[in-house]
């Protein structure tokens, strides 16, 4: 089963939005790519599916860090960030795994690509709250938070922090 390079872009770019999530991406690629293999290497999802991607066809790696290092679509979405909150209040993915994903760019001081987020409340979330408040977090939080994430790019910031702050 071949695969070209525009498939795996868009299996990428579609986690780092957040409209698949690891486990959504390991089951879809399970034929061709052995995520499992790299699992125990690797702390995060995103580290192993792009080692996997580089060793199916090291041209594909290549053309991706060439891509990725200016992208403007690798941060989370507003719909990404609400699929993947869903996902763990189904317990489809655990709540470590959403935190890596929603708080990847704090790695590296957001050095790794120039992923813009949605909006500046989405940000807030991913890089401040989450990190900050992870302990407080619960599945009643999580339910409560969506509905202010889907309305977040109508919230200014001031807003958007007081409602966030209150579920805690």
């Amino acid at each position: 089963m071949s695969k070209d390079y525009q498939y795996f872009h868009d299996v990428l770019v579609a986690w780092y939005q957040g409209e698949e999530t690891g486990s959504e991406i390991r089951k879809k690629t399970a034929d061709f790519l052995n995520l499992e293999f790299y699992k125990e290497d690797f702390d995060l999802f995103i580290d192993a599916l792009e080692v996997a991607i580089d060793e199916y066809n090291d041209d594909f790696g290549y053309e991706w860090e060439e891509y990725k290092e200016y992208a403007k679509d690798t941060a989370p979405t507003v719909k990404g960030l609400c699929h993947n909150i869903e996902q763990v209040l189904l317990k489809n993915l655990e709540f470590d795994e959403f935190l890596d994903w929603a708080t990847w760019h704090n790695i590296d001081c957001g050095e790794s690509t120039s992923g813009v987020f949605e909006n500046d409340n989405i940000e807030e979330f991913c890089l401040v709250f989450l990190p900050k408040n992870e302990e407080l977090i619960t599945d009643d939080v999580l339910k409560k938070v969506l509905p202010i994430i889907q309305e977040s790019h109508r919230m200014n910031k001031v807003e958007f922090e007081k409602k966030i702050k209150s579920l805690l």
